[in-house]
């Protein structure tokens, strides 16, 4: 049985989360729960669920190319999951997160952007980060409006794994005869 998990195509969620941006005319926005970054990033770091400091962000600027951050520690999975090409990680305890996130906005010349979050996840220190980094920044809730994106699913997410088929060969378990 295999374990590898097939590398995830991101373009069709990613195209979602533009289209937010369209519609509530934003520069970028950045995603940082678990269910997010999985989602909308094609990575499963569970690592986020049981270490909570341990942050990673999908970075999703306007007509640009996604950007993903991780702790170096997880680097080579993230590479093996998904499809976008630009991940950059930091050293746990030593680098914060959260600047290493204000230095690729700003590297991507949203200083003072409008940045779509989601907000219910996104830490007050991280906010307080991006505000003092990146000057006239405003960070927009879009909860309601990820939550929509993530309850359209495609012709992939439709299709059960063979392990989960109705159709498929079932083992029973016999008891020894005694």
């Amino acid at each position: 049985m295999s374990t590898t998990v097939e590398r995830s195509r991101t373009a069709p969620k990613i195209a979602r989360l533009q289209e937010i941006m369209e519609r509530k005319q934003l520069d970028a926005v950045v995603v940082s729960s678990y269910q997010n970054v999985s989602y909308f990033g094609g990575t499963y770091l569970m690592s986020q669920i049981t270490i909570p400091d341990r942050l990673a962000f999908l970075i999703v600027p306007k007509q640009a190319a996604p950007t993903l951050v991780v702790c170096g520690i997880e680097t080579r999975q993230v590479l093996s999951q998904t499809d976008i090409k630009d991940v950059r990680d930091y050293v746990e305890f030593t680098d914060d997160p959260s600047q290493v996130l204000a230095k690729v906005l700003a590297e991507r010349g949203l200083t003072a952007a409008s940045i779509g979050i989601d907000s219910k996840r996104l830490s007050l220190n991280s906010s307080e980060v991006l505000k003092d980094r990146l000057g006239s920044v405003e960070l927009v809730p879009i909860d309601d409006d990820i939550e929509l994106a993530q309850a359209v699913k495609d012709d992939a997410e439709m299709r059960l794994p063979p392990s989960c088929r109705p159709d498929r060969p079932r083992r029973t378990s016999r008891r020894p005869s005694s």
